[in-house]
């Protein structure tokens, strides 16, 4: 019997987020009007490495989101966790 093969083993990518790192990423990014040259420099990283990053071309190194969680000024897991839904204000 062969043992069952994890989505990053069959992919090369972990598919159990519902939406990708690197879109996370680039969403933040954006919402602070930086170019990947300005997240690169705040982060220690080549733009290059975020474009990578941001078009899902590289699976990011732990290190890489460490440092880009903290030039956005949070945790890794916040970085990685689901965004919260926006909620409505009654009014």
């Amino acid at each position: 019997m062969t043992p069952a093969r994890s989505p990053r083993h069959e992919g090369g990518r972990d598919d159990t987020l519902s939406e990708p790192v690197g879109t996370r990423v680039r969403k933040l990014r954006e919402a602070r009007d930086w170019s990947q040259i300005e997240l690169g420099r705040r982060a220690g990283l080549s733009n290059q490495i975020i474009s990578r990053i941001e078009g899902d071309r590289v699976e990011p190194k732990l290190s890489s989101l460490d440092r880009i969680a903290a030039a956005f000024g949070v945790t890794t897991a916040e970085l990685l966790s689901e965004p919260e839904p926006a909620r409505k204000v009654a009014g």
